[in-house]
């Protein structure tokens, strides 16, 4: 991502988060909410190399991209997905004891 940033002249991202989900999952999903579209119909092995493509982007820059297992429930990705943030930004834990939160 450093490297992409500079090439384009974009500042760097302190975090890039990336929700995970296998797409056999993530269209079954789709799927059963009956949000699937015509994009969400591509055949073949489409996905797996968006995904894979992701992979080797998050492998550029590792210290800067949070990976999160999205195959969870919505709760459990919220949960993994704050306690990701959190470690990395302390300031937004100590902004929520300041609220009382």
């Amino acid at each position: 991502m450093a490297a992409l940033s500079d090439i384009i002249g974009l500042p760097k991202p302190d975090c890039v988060c990336l929700l995970d989900i296998g797409p056999g999952m993530a269209s079954a999903r789709l799927v059963s909410r009956g949000k699937s579209d015509s994009f969400d119909s591509r055949r073949g092995n489409f996905f797996s190399r968006v995904r894979s493509g992701y992979e080797r982007i998050m492998g550029m820059s590792p210290d800067t991209w949070m990976k999160i297992d999205a195959s969870q429930d919505e709760n459990a990705v919220f949960g993994d997905l704050t306690a990701g943030l959190e470690l990395r930004f302390p300031q937004l834990r100590e902004g929520h004891a300041r609220d009382g939160r």
